[in-house]
């Protein structure tokens, strides 16, 4: 039996948001690792999130302390 082609979006289920089994890791500049604060709603992170995280710890960095 021949598997008919799924249309558009059929194929991207939505899933549900559960909370990370591994709690996501920031790598900072200065070498340690932050965590991030558990949130209460599980929204999915964004990239516009990920991009402000980056800049943050970039200014916080020891790195950028020193110059």
């Amino acid at each position: 039996m021949q598997k008919r082609k799924k249309k558009g979006r059929e194929s991207v289920k939505m899933k549900s948001i559960k909370p990370a089994k591994k709690p996501a890791q920031i790598a900072t500049g200065g070498g340690e690792v932050k965590q991030p604060p558990r949130c209460s709603t599980h929204k999915p992170i964004t990239l516009k999130t990920i991009a402000w995280r980056k800049r943050k710890a970039k200014r916080k960095s020891p790195m950028s302390i020193e110059r």
